[in-house]
């Protein structure tokens, strides 16, 4: 007699995926092991997050380990249906132009390790590519580090023509500089929120960048900072829906009371 190996419905293997936790990396990549019908599925639901594309600090060498580790990560998990379910990536400053392959990011995170690469960077050095290839790109980050405001302009000429439109510009213990011979840089969106969280030279960033279109302005400040804070505010606060200031003592009067 004659027999035949069962074989479920890809229907029934997925909504049978989709019912597990993707926080349940055992069980996905258990999934992910029982034949090639259902490791698609499981791979693409364990990807399915944000990634934070470093190591760990050790004791030393962290900028070649974490460069290894992100060499390591394209090496075995290239797959296109892996590479289209990750949703989001935090990458160091130093590692920005060897990422690839990412067709559906939504955030775009850009990290700054203590004493990696203490260099101003400028357009030169944005990931131009990769944001022009995910169209999806909605939240872009900078945490720390040093940047001229070609960098920042480049970023958002790329992010100008994304549909769905910038959502959310975050920018946190960054320091900005500006070429003289440089005009403003100018953008038109449609209700973004800006995160500024302890920039140094903020007023570089305020008069180096036209925004229209902000609708929320989050800012959280230490000591001494008011007056650059004062600046971003009488530029943009009659035209945004929604202030949140966090970590300031404010006067009674202060045009940030709201």
């Amino acid at each position: 007699m004659q027999s035949s190996l069962f074989r479920i419905p890809p229907e029934l293997t997925d909504s049978i995926i989709d019912k597990i936790s993707p926080t349940d990396a055992l069980t996905l990549q258990s999934c992910a092991l029982v034949s090639r019908n259902w490791r698609v599925k499981s791979q693409s639901r364990l990807f399915h997050k944000h990634l934070f594309l470093y190591t760990c600090r050790p004791q030393r060498d962290y900028k070649e380990d974490t460069l290894k580790y992100i060499e390591e990560f394209f090496d075995t998990c290239s797959s296109s249906h892996i590479m289209n379910a990750v949703e989001g990536i935090t990458i160091p400053r130093f590692a920005l132009l060897k990422i690839h392959g990412f067709k559906n990011l939504e955030t775009l995170s850009i990290l700054h390790l203590d004493g990696s690469d203490d260099r101003i960077f400028t357009e030169k050095d944005c990931p131009s590519a990769l944001i022009r290839q995910n169209p999806r790109l909605n939240k872009f980050e900078l945490y720390g580090g040093y940047f001229d405001m070609s960098f920042l302009g480049a970023a958002l000429v790329e992010l100008d023509s994304h549909k769905p439109p910038l959502f959310e510009l975050r920018l946190e213990r960054c320091h900005f500089t500006k070429k003289s011979n440089l005009a403003p840089f100018e953008y038109i969106f449609n209700q973004v929120k800006l995160v500024v969280r302890s920039v140094t030279n903020l007023d570089t960033f305020v008069t180096g960048l036209n925004l229209e279109g902000l609708s929320d302005i989050v800012v959280a400040e230490g000591p001494g900072k008011c007056g650059e804070l004062d600046h971003l505010l009488n530029k943009y606060g009659k035209h945004i829906r929604y202030l949140t200031v966090e970590g300031l003592h404010l006067g009674i009067g202060s045009s940030t009371s709201n």
